[in-house]
């Protein structure tokens, strides 16, 4: 009698046996047999094994061939043939061979906007250039199992992140598309992967990569446009398939255990996704699956997280950086070893099981304080003593005396192109500048680490109306070659290299963002390559008795005299960071409408509904300022007239007192950092006056406050 095998797991095939595998609980009857046609499927199953094993068991060789560049013209458009690999060139765009590091030739195809023609319509954009790199491989022993060929042609490719748009059941349905296309973060490009089937089990594959810098003021600007207007196809195949850069569907990972079992991570697109392991060589069906919510596979790191041997997946996270505090958003994947999956974690999951975030964030701890103290020592305080003199005193001054100590040099474009030849970090630094119509950047050359090796420093400005900049570290290494070690976005600043005592020390004046006026500056530190951390020595009011100072002056009325006292005692206890203050004659209320005030701001015997808030700024350009609205436009216009009589000052705060002689209606207006001036108006229905100002002088002191890192790289 055939013995019934039981399993706990998903059913499988029939093997090369004969054994009838049953889904548990179920009983072996006559029936059951013939229905599951055991005699015919076994038979099946042997060939399908024994095809599938053969499949496994082919050498599979992949070797860069060179074809020729063929070129045609034809009703004003040129196509070019390389091998199977056709392409229409819109205008704009040239192709050419060159011979590739292995003496093999590759067919180039340039970005020629920019080359000096003469033709109006023709655009330039200085500097910048786009080259799509087109390389042949002949492949003999393809495989039928796709997930075998994306297995293989990892192994070649170092691409981290690989899709596929469509799953696919054989080889034999991704001749003549493209298939497969991936980012190289490493490089900064896009590369993709086409194939041709010669028949006599003969593939040839032909891999794309382009910059992912590419200009946005063209039609046709990247090989991604060049696919989803249809001017690629391949030439052997009488179906034509293109796909376009949105349509993946899949995406591929190695991944090592610890008995160095590897696997073939496969995550598959839909609402959720969903993650397959398959061992590596056996695809007849996955040994995991778990559903995931949403991520981009782009900022996936593959970590052993939890120091068990093997790997674990963390997505979700964008900077590759944990803060010392641990808040990053992001989730992953454990893999469970006795259960032989993988389990889904949330952010505070995965730090409470994964020993080796909990290192992390502990260690960012620890080195956020050390950096703290390290940056102490780092800057003298006889450099803080000498800019603080001067600090107080005027920006010329100030100015003046910093200009000797500027250490740096600033690079020309053509020297810049000449580092960018062979260095890629400042290759892609350079072209991602000049592919944004905003593109700016200055660069520098300085030791900016004091490491006795010259660097390149950048500042990249990243256009938008908030002025961010970054701040590019590219270290300088004793062959000559420079790597690409730190980069830090900040807002925009007034920055230079300056040199006190034999080191170095980027300067930055900074500025109060509120408000935009210059409020200090900031010594940032460098050291192997990394930032270290910043001193900011920074203009701080006085607080206490005898800090500040005001002058009132009011009209020769007695009446108005009596207002002195409550206004001074306001000048001197005002608090930038306090709520918007409430007059006496204010009625705080709350509406289905945009007004939660109430009064008779200008005497008429009536009350008016109005709103008064800071508008605060979001940008490089504004600063903070009042805002005040009305129920009855046409006064509400007037009453905005009287609160921007005063130009010398920002308005920031209306409020309403009540008098013997009617409501007086205050104006608090900021003058510089800190000082400040209130004027005191009487208006009436017809007319207004001021009856009353105070001015507020304060004095100013520095503070220097100790700025460590942060963050911590601790994935890389």
């Amino acid at each position: 009698m055939m013995p019934a095998v039981f399993l706990e797991t998903n059913r499988t095939q029939i093997a090369k046996q004969g054994i009838v595998l049953l889904e548990k609980g179920e009983k072996i009857t006559k029936d059951l047999l013939e229905e599951k046609g055991k005699n015919t499927k076994v038979e099946e199953q042997v060939k399908l094994s024994d095809k599938e094993e053969a499949d496994r068991n082919r050498e599979f060789i992949i070797e860069q061939i060179s074809p020729e560049l063929m070129v045609a013209e034809k009703g004003g458009v040129e196509d070019i043939l390389f091998s199977y690999f056709a392409v229409s060139l819109p205008e704009g765009w040239d192709a050419k061979l060159r011979e590739n590091e292995n003496k093999k030739m590759q067919c180039i195809i340039k970005d020629v906007h920019n080359e000096e023609s003469g033709e109006e319509d023709k655009k330039h954009v200085p500097f910048y250039e786009h080259e799509i790199i087109i390389t042949a491989y002949e492949i003999s022993g393809m495989p039928e199992n796709p997930l075998r060929l994306v297995e293989r042609l990892k192994q070649y490719f170092t691409v981290p992140v690989l899709y596929s748009v469509e799953p696919v059941d054989t080889t034999a349905e991704i001749a003549g598309t493209c298939w497969l296309y991936g980012k190289n973060r490493q490089k900064q490009e896009f590369e993709y992967f086409f194939f041709a089937d010669c028949g006599d089990d003969r593939w040839e594959l032909y891999h794309v990569a382009e910059s992912t810098n590419t200009s946005i003021d063209y039609e046709i600007e990247s090989f991604g446009d060049f696919l989803d207007e249809g001017l690629v196809t391949i030439t052997n195949k009488i179906e034509k398939k293109t796909y376009g850069r949105e349509q993946k569907a899949q995406d591929y990972f190695l991944w090592k255990g610890s008995a160095n079992e590897q696997l073939l991570v496969v995550m598959e697109w839909d609402r959720d996704v969903v993650i397959h392991a398959y061992k590596r060589d056996d695809y007849s069906e996955p040994i995991s699956t778990v559903a995931v919510k949403s991520f981009n596979p782009g900022h996936i790191i593959i970590k052993d997280l939890d120091m068990d041997g093997d790997d674990d997946f963390l997505y979700k996270y964008w900077e590759t950086e944990i803060a010392k505090e641990g808040e990053n958003d992001f989730e992953g994947c454990i893999w469970d070893e006795e259960k032989q999956r993988f389990t889904q974690l949330s952010h505070e999951e995965m730090l409470k099981q994964s020993i080796f975030l909990q290192e992390a964030q502990k260690t960012a701890q620890e080195e956020f304080a050390l950096s703290e103290e390290k940056i102490q020592a780092a800057i003298p305080k006889e450099l803080i003593g000498y800019l603080s003199e001067y600090l107080l005193k005027s920006r010329e001054e100030l100015q003046t005396i910093m200009q000797p100590m500027v250490s740096d040099r600033e690079l020309t474009i053509e020297e810049v192109q000449a580092l960018a030849a062979d260095n890629p970090c400042i290759k892609n630094k350079l072209l991602e500048i000049a592919s944004c119509p905003w593109g700016m950047g200055t660069w520098l050359k300085t030791d900016a680490d004091n490491d006795g090796v010259t660097d390149v420093f950048l500042c990249e400005y990243l256009g938008g109306s908030l002025g961010s900049v970054y701040y590019s570290l590219f270290q300088g290494q004793e062959d000559g070659s420079y790597l690409l070690t730190d980069e830090r976005e900040l807002l925009k600043e007034e920055f230079a290299f300056i040199t006190f005592e034999g080191k170095q020390y980027m300067a930055r004046t900074t500025w109060e963002f509120t408000k935009k006026l210059y409020d200090g500056i900031a010594l940032d530190y460098y050291e192997n390559g990394q930032y270290q951390g910043t001193a900011w020595i920074k203009i701080a009011e006085k607080t206490g008795e005898g800090a500040r100072s005001t002058k009132l002056a009011y009209m020769a009325d007695e009446r108005y005299e009596k207002l002195c006292e409550g206004l001074n005692a306001f000048s001197l206890k005002y608090d930038s960071d306090i709520e918007e203050p409430v007059g006496t004659a204010e009625q705080e209320i709350e509406t289905t409408e945009s007004y939660d005030r109430l009064c008779d701001i200008d005497n008429d015997g009536e009350d008016e509904y109005y709103h008064s808030y800071i508008w605060m700024s979001s940008n490089y350009y504004t600063v903070d300022y009042l805002i005040f609205s009305m129920q009855d436009e046409e006064k509400s216009n007037r009453i905005n007239d009287v609160l921007f009589e005063d130009e010398t000052g920002v308005p920031l705060y209306v409020w309403v007192d009540e008098t013997d002689f009617g409501n007086i209606t205050y104006v608090l207006q900021e003058d510089g950092l800190y000082d400040f001036h209130i004027n005191g108006y009487l208006i009436t229905k017809d007319n207004y006056v001021k009856v009353i100002q105070t001015n507020c002088s304060v004095q100013t002191q520095i503070e220097v406050d100790y700025r460590g890192k942060e963050t911590f790289s601790f994935l890389q």
